[in-house]
């Protein structure tokens, strides 16, 4: 077995036991798909792909869990959010992951709840509006914050201790990540 098909094993391993957590009884907005969105843009080698990585898992899950008005939007933020994996392929500190996941979350929680603000009928279209929708996500705010730095703290450490257990010392300089 190749490095790299070993890698990508290790890669899909990882983010499979991430997916799970979606499916499984949890906090509102407390799930790792933020996190696998920075991981896997970071470590495939085609952003495109490692984006649709989370995607694909939402979709799938979607299909258990139901949909909603603002599915697509959710879609579109957490693609926006998961491409500040790219920072992460030149550098693999933890402060950097932590940095990257309060941005990440971040870029989702306003993206997303600005589609709650544009295409609902909860809140008036005003600046009024807008404040009052991002107002009520901050509960929310607060779990997908705490998450995506749990669960990226927790992916990205699996993810080191497994290719450092697995793979020779001479293929982490030539690890995608």
């Amino acid at each position: 077995m190749t490095d790299t098909i070993r890698n990508y094993g290790i890669i899909l391993l990882v983010l499979a036991m991430a997916a799970a957590m979606r499916i499984l009884p949890h906090p509102p907005n407390f799930t790792p798909v933020i996190a696998m969105g920075l991981f896997s843009v970071s470590f495939f080698r085609r952003p495109l792909l490692g984006a649709l990585v989370p995607i694909g898992v939402m979709i799938l899950s979607d299909l258990v869990l139901g949909s909603h008005q603002t599915q697509i939007a959710v879609y579109i933020s957490l693609i926006i959010s998961a491409s500040l994996g790219l920072l992460l392929t030149q550098w693999s500190s933890l402060t950097r992951v932590c940095l990257l996941g309060v941005g990440a979350a971040s870029l989702f929680f306003l993206c997303s709840n600005f589609a709650v603000f544009a295409l609902g009928h909860m809140y008036p279209h005003s600046l009024s509006g807008l404040l009052s929708c991002y107002l009520a996500a901050i509960p929310f705010f607060h779990n997908t914050l705490l998450s995506t730095l749990l669960y990226g703290v927790g992916i990205w450490s699996g993810y080191r201790l497994l290719i450092t257990q697995l793979c020779p010392v001479e293929s982490h300089s030539s690890s995608t990540g």
